[in-house]
């Protein structure tokens, strides 16, 4: 992940989203490959045929990360962006301080909207997007829960106001450890086949058809806090106590 490492926020405030659209695609078809066979109109499909392409001929795949980084840096000189204006930069978007205007030269790239809040994990390797009330996206995390809905409490933080938001925070935390959603503390594995924490015993194995006989109380909740939600809790901590 490339951005501004030094002295970066762990909290940022209105950000503004750009990225390409069906970009490693459209790489390929402007540089003359033959794209008929690959799924334009669905991009799961479309991403999972590209990937192949570029597992299979690493020419290709290091054109395709070359040609979107120097898209990214055309961009970003065509509209005066500095580096430390970039906030996040990913493989083929970009979240920066400011609006660009100039966005339509060569491919491309797409005005996705503001961010309200961007908040960071203090490794820098996960990220919360708030786009606005119960709209919240993470990035970054592995071995996903199932429902990851719970993120969406941050959505109501208020930072302007340092009691309130410790409050809300511990609303946070009691409402995983209170919570009846057994979809939050679960992961799939496998088809119809989902792993459990469960008190005492550990990791389960169950099937989906029998996940409403789990009682919640049996449930171990204490990961999600630690490893999904705290590292953000922190973050907001650190925000608001500098």
């Amino acid at each position: 992940m490339n951005g501004n490492p030094k002295g970066f926020l762990l909290i940022n405030s209105d950000v503004f989203e750009y990225d390409f659209s069906s970009c490693a695609y459209n790489i390929l078809k402007n540089s003359g490959y033959d794209v008929s066979t690959i799924e334009k109109d669905d991009k799961t499909k479309r991403n999972i045929q590209i990937g192949y392409i570029q597992r299979d001929n690493p020419d290709i795949a290091r054109y395709i990360q070359n040609s979107i980084e120097n898209l990214v840096d055309f961009y970003l000189k065509e509209n005066n962006i500095k580096k430390e204006d970039v906030i996040l930069r990913q493989k083929d978007g970009i979240f920066t301080k400011k609006k660009m205007t100039n966005i339509d030269c060569t491919m491309p790239i797409d005005f996705r909207g503001i961010v309200l809040k961007l908040i960071f994990d203090v490794t820098r390797k996960k990220w919360l997007l708030v786009y606005g009330k119960n709209n919240v996206v993470v990035k970054g995390i592995t071995n996903r829960p199932c429902d990851t809905s719970f993120y969406n409490m941050f959505s109501s933080i208020d930072f302007s106001n340092k009691d309130r938001c410790i409050r809300q925070l511990e609303y946070i935390r009691r409402s995983i450890y209170n919570s009846k959603n057994i979809r939050w503390f679960s992961r799939e594995i496998e088809d119809n086949q989902l792993l459990i924490p469960v008190k005492g015993i550990g990791e389960m194995k169950v099937r989906q058809s029998v996940l409403q006989m789990i009682d919640p109380e049996d449930i171990e909740k204490s990961f999600l806090w630690e490893d999904y939600v705290w590292p953000f809790c922190r973050s907001i901590m650190i925000y608001i106590e500098r």
